[in-house]
């Protein structure tokens, strides 16, 4: 019953994470290599719904990185890690305290990454992982170029 409860999550988050990603724009993507780039640059709007249901389903940010994102893979997952030591029981080792809570990796010269992780019942139900422009805006996931935006 657990397995089909956290399969049905994964697959809700998946659809949450697409659905957001479909809505946001920005503005200023480096229009010049965008065309270049598209061939080397990895789909991160996939890469960051697959990264979330890995770590739903193992309960922990100790998945893999993905191959062509590593350093997207590693933010989302510090990011992951600085939002559960944020829900760390300070009385209970091991266990997390019910809530939301937001991480983030370290910031680079194009952006960051962000994570938001909810915990119900002191278990991962929940994690949203983002990719930031250096100035809070979400990226456009459909035309990222892996350059910042202008």
């Amino acid at each position: 019953m657990k397995k089909l409860s956290l399969l049905m999550l994964s697959l809700f988050v998946a659809l949450v994470l697409n659905a957001c990603a479909d809505n946001v724009t920005t503005s200023g993507t480096t229009a010049t290599t965008a065309t270049t780039q598209a061939a080397i640059w990895p789909n991160l709007k996939q890469f960051r719904i697959d990264m979330a249901n890995e770590m739903l389903a193992a309960q922990s940010p100790d998945v893999d990185t993905k191959a062509g994102a590593t350093d997207s893979s590693l933010g989302w997952i510090k990011a992951v890690e600085n939002a559960l030591t944020q829900a760390e029981s300070t009385t209970t080792p091991g266990t997390y305290i019910d809530g939301t809570y937001s991480g983030e990796g370290d910031k680079r010269q194009y952006g960051y990454e962000n994570a938001t992780v909810t915990i119900v019942s002191g278990e991962i139900t929940e994690i949203i992982l983002r990719r930031l422009n250096n100035d809070g805006t979400e990226v456009d996931y459909n035309q990222w170029t892996g350059q910042p935006a202008q």
